[in-house]
């Protein structure tokens, strides 16, 4: 079997993240619009840590807002739910190539939050996330499902392990000594050939 740890620059122009508690980074700069969505929940306010004429934020309704630094800024802000809950964005300011354009927010039920946590508190690693794909048995917290998605031109995946944080997707290889090293996909950081089947995991917040 050959494995491979993979280090591929994230693609920061659109990025989906699944919240289950924890502070955003948001990458934005100075002039442009940073696009943000939540799905799962509804915005009921905004809560600034900037003065006024250093940001501006348009609320478009519902689930949607716009970002806007009119300055150089480094900070907070908070977005209070219709549920509730309060999701703090730590805003760093980037060159206008590195910034996040558009990002979607996933909101976590408090059951997909206690799954998530059981398979933090396991310790489980991308090669362990891999070892499981390949013995079949998941632990308890991960989601098994079959589905055909494309991960590359060549490379379609047959199986998806959902570990919350991480996924995992296995199928068969497109042909002999098939290289994994020589993938590069967005959030991949770990892959491995065995049996003729890949195994690939890829962090979820990458996944789009």
């Amino acid at each position: 079997m050959s494995l491979a740890v993979l280090n591929n620059p994230c693609n920061s122009f659109a990025k989906t993240i699944n919240y289950t508690g924890q502070e955003i980074v948001l990458k934005v700069s100075t002039q442009k619009m940073t696009e943000v969505k939540f799905i799962g929940s509804q915005i009921a306010s905004v809560v600034l840590g900037f003065r006024a004429e250093d940001i501006s934020i348009q609320n478009a309704g519902g689930n949607l807002i716009y970002l806007q630094p009119l300055t150089t800024i480094s900070g907070h802000l908070f977005i209070v739910l219709d549920s509730g809950r309060s999701v703090m964005f730590t805003l760093v300011n980037v060159p206008e190539e590195m910034m996040d354009k558009r990002v979607e927010i996933v909101i976590a039920d408090s059951n997909e939050t206690d799954r998530i946590e059981k398979i933090k508190s396991s310790g489980l690693t991308p090669a362990g996330l891999i070892k499981v794909m390949i013995t079949g048995n998941p632990p308890d917290g991960i989601i098994v499902s079959k589905k055909s998605i494309r991960i590359t031109d060549n490379l379609i995946a047959e199986q998806v392990y959902d570990a919350g944080y991480m996924q995992g997707y296995l199928g068969q290889v497109p042909y002999n000594n098939f290289d994994i090293s020589q993938i590069t996909a967005k959030g991949l950081i770990a892959g491995a050939v065995r049996d003729g089947k890949f195994y690939l995991v890829f962090y979820k917040t990458e996944v789009k």
